[in-house]
Order: structure tokens, then sequence, then C-alpha cells
């Protein structure tokens, strides 16, 4: 996949991110709760993906030896995971989709710019360049401004 197409592609998750969160938070409200709700839309994630690699992409599902033998920082993820599914579900109600995901983006981008700076986890090193900070400023702007005006 090349650039442009994977920059299109990601984009399209994050313009369907906001329904997603609408969708479990209906959910929640239809009696689910909200921890049951993000449950719920995990399994379902999980499921899909699941069925998208063994038949859309023919991809062979792990050994059970394989995952039990990977390091834990790795399967760590899934923990994020519900901690973002978890909190999006429960907020977006609250804070309405464009303040949650104005802060989701600020805490992502802030989140970003580290793993660069110190190429955590593997990542290639890129330092923190004033134009990047000015980014950072920008969005961190963009929450104050939406939520406080």
């Amino acid at each position: 996949m090349d650039r442009t197409l994977s920059m299109v592609f990601v984009l399209s998750a994050g313009l369907a991110q906001p329904v997603q969160a609408l969708l479990n938070s209906h959910l929640a409200k239809s009696g689910a709760t909200t921890v049951w709700a993000a449950c719920i839309s995990a399994a379902v994630t999980a499921v899909t993906l699941a069925l998208v690699a063994v038949v859309a992409l023919r991809v062979a599902a792990p050994s059970p030896r394989l995952i039990v033998s990977m390091p834990i920082v790795a399967i760590t993820g899934g923990a994020i995971g519900a901690l973002v599914l978890g909190s999006i579900t429960a907020v977006t109600p609250r804070l309405g989709a464009t303040v949650t995901y104005l802060c989701f983006v600020a805490g992502i981008t802030v989140s970003s710019v580290l793993l660069d700076q110190f190429g955590i986890l593997d990542l290639p090193q890129q330092s923190l360049t004033l134009w990047r900070a000015v980014g950072i400023a920008l969005i961190l702007s963009g929450v104050a401004v939406v939520r406080l005006m």
C-alpha cells in the first residue's frame, strides 16, 4: 500500500471512529452498560478481524504456543484498546463527538511525538522540530477554543 493510499485508509478509519463511539454509547444506553458495550464492540472487532485475516487475506491464525511465547509488552495493546474503547464509549455522550475527538487527537499527537522523539518500540527516531511543536500547540489550542468558547 503506497503512502497516499495509506493516508486515505487511516482517514477513512478516523471518519468512522466517532460513529463507532455513538453506536457503542447507544448500546450502553440500551441496557448493556458502558463496560459491556465496549466489551461487545471489542468482541465484534476481534471476530471481524479474524474473518478478514482468514477469509479475505488467507492468513493462518498464530499458534497458541507462539502467542504464549510473545513478550508481555507485545500483547498489551489489547489492554490499551480497552482503555481507548471504554473511555470513548463513556465520555462521548457527555462531551459530544467534537470535544471527545479533539482531546483524543491531542493525546494521540503528544504521545506520538514522544514516541518518535525517543524512537520507542523500534520506531525510527524523529526529533521534535519547531514545526512539530507548532502543530501540537495548534491542536491543543483547538481543544481549548472548541471547549471553552
